[in-house]
């Protein structure tokens, strides 16, 4: 088991990182059978490694395309 804290510096609009009703990180948590805990320009990743690492790059990503 992974744990991961990313911080978004700058978080102009968290609805195009999150989505609507967190529907993004339910989405990924779905999909990569990990737990995502936002909060405000935080995000805390747990699951397994492997997991862990690509929702991190998918997070990143939402997170250049939102800004």
């Amino acid at each position: 088991m992974s744990n991961r804290e990313l911080v978004f510096e700058d978080l102009k609009n968290p609805l195009l990182l999150f989505g609507e009703h967190d529907q993004n990180i339910r989405f990924l948590e779905k999909e990569f059978y990990v737990s995502i805990y936002p909060k405000a320009n935080t995000v805390k990743i747990e699951g397994q490694e492997k997991n862990v690492d690509l929702v991190e790059k998918a997070l990143n990503y939402l997170f250049e395309e939102s800004q």
